[in-house]
C-alpha cells in the first residue's frame, strides 16, 4: 500500500471516529435531558388559580414584583445551574424585583413539575412560571426568566407559562 494510500486510510479511519464519538455523545446528552412539564400541567386552566393561594401564603406583597425561584438542594440539576441562578437573583433585583427563594419540598406536591423552576408575580398575576433555563447546561444564555425579566425591565408584563422544553431538570 502506497504513502499516499495510507494517510488516505488514516483520514477515514479518524473521521468515523469523530462521527461515531459525536453521535454517542448526542445520543447520551439526549437521553439525559428531560421535559420539564411532559403533562402540560402548566398549562391548564385550574394551575393559576390553585397557584395563586399558596403563593399568598409565601409572598403577601401583592402590589409589587416578586421572582420566586423554586429549587431542591437534592437536585443534580440545582448545582448545575447556580451561577445561573446568581445572574438571574442579580438581574432582578436591579430591576426592582423582590427575590425569593422557596425548596421546593415546602410547596404543595404537584403544584410545579419540576425544579429548579421561576415563578415571577406582578400585583397578584403569574408573568412567568416554567423551568429557570433549557438545555442540559443550565446555561445562563439559555434562560427564558432572563428575558422576561429584560422584558419587565422594559415595560412589557405579558403571561408566559413554559412547559415543553428540555434540559436538567428533577422531578417533584
Amino acid at each position: 500500500m502506497s504513502s499516499a494510500n495510507k494517510q488516505i486510510l488514516k483520514l477515514v479511519i479518524s473521521g468515523l471516529w469523530l462521527l461515531c464519538s459525536a453521535v454517542a455523545l448526542w445520543f447520551v446528552a439526549d437521553k439525559r435531558a428531560t421535559v420539564f412539564d411532559p403533562n402540560n400541567m402548566l398549562q391548564q386552566p385550574h394551575w393559576q388559580r390553585s397557584l395563586l393561594p399558596v403563593l399568598a401564603d409565601i409572598d403577601s406583597e401583592k402590589h409589587g414584583t416578586t421572582l420566586l425561584l423554586v429549587g431542591n438542594e437534592q437536585c443534580r440539576c440545582q448545582r448545575v445551574a447556580a451561577p445561573h441562578q446568581n445572574k438571574v437573583i442579580a438581574d432582578a433585583r436591579r430591576a426592582g424585583i423582590k427575590v425569593r427563594q422557596v425548596d421546593a419540598s415546602s410547596l404543595p406536591t404537584g403544584l410545579l413539575p419540576a425544579v429548579p423552576a421561576a415563578i415571577m408575580l406582578a400585583h397578584g398575576s403569574v408573568l412567568y412560571a416554567g423551568p429557570l433555563s433549557v438545555g442540559l447546561g443550565c446555561a445562563i444564555e439559555d434562560g427564558i426568566i432572563d428575558t422576561v425579566i429584560s422584558n419587565y425591565e422594559n415595560g412589557f408584563h405579558s403571561s408566559m407559562l413554559v412547559s415543553k422544553v428540555s434540559g436538567c431538570y428533577c422531578r417533584v
